[in-house]
């Protein structure tokens, strides 16, 4: 029994350690689909945004464009098939984020009887991922902020989690550009 379990368990970590075929995420046929976007509106302190021009917007094939805030026209870059395979499986399978409803939440808030949130600076954040099966659109006022204040709705701490790890990349991609200029 002993010797069964612990091949389980060596299989089980094997599998995970490398990866099985398949578990990549479907994106949509078209690569220059818009597959992840960062998008911050408002807020006291940021600076303002040139023409319309979304934060961090990623397509299928890897190409992404970016917003330094300068005024200026979006900045290009590339990230590889493989970090977008990632942020998908860390956005979609690990924060569950196509289960992810602002309405949902609203209602888990006023549920759960808190004070309220009371902010007059924050940015209102929107996240939108799509798949090749999947679309999903989330918008949130001070993310960071409900997260804190509603630790227990996993909603909230999931989207702030996806914020969070986009705003890596788009803090990384302005860094790098900037190195280059």
């Amino acid at each position: 029994m002993r010797f069964a379990c612990l091949c389980f368990a060596t299989a089980l970590f094997c599998l995970t350690s490398i990866g099985v075929a398949g578990d990549e995420i479907a994106l949509p046929d078209d690569p220059k689909a818009t597959v992840i976007v960062l998008d911050f509106t408002g807020g006291y302190g940021l600076p303002p945004k040139g023409p319309p021009i979304q934060d961090l917007v990623i397509h299928a094939d890897g190409s992404v464009e970016f917003d330094d805030r300068t005024g200026g026209p979006a900045l290009k870059a590339e990230i590889e098939k493989k970090e977008l395979q990632e942020l998908l499986t860390f956005i979609v399978n690990e924060k569950k984020f196509f289960d992810i409803d602002a309405a949902e939440l609203e209602a888990e808030k006023k549920k759960s009887g808190g004070l309220g949130l009371f902010v007059s600076d924050a940015a209102t954040v929107t996240v939108e991922v799509t798949t090749a099966d999947d679309k999903n659109a989330v918008k949130l006022y001070a993310p960071s902020m409900l997260a804190r204040q509603y630790p227990k709705i996993e909603g909230y701490q999931n989207f702030d989690a996806v914020r969070l790890k986009l705003l890596k990349v788009y803090s990384r991609l302005r860094a790098e550009h900037k190195e280059k200029e």
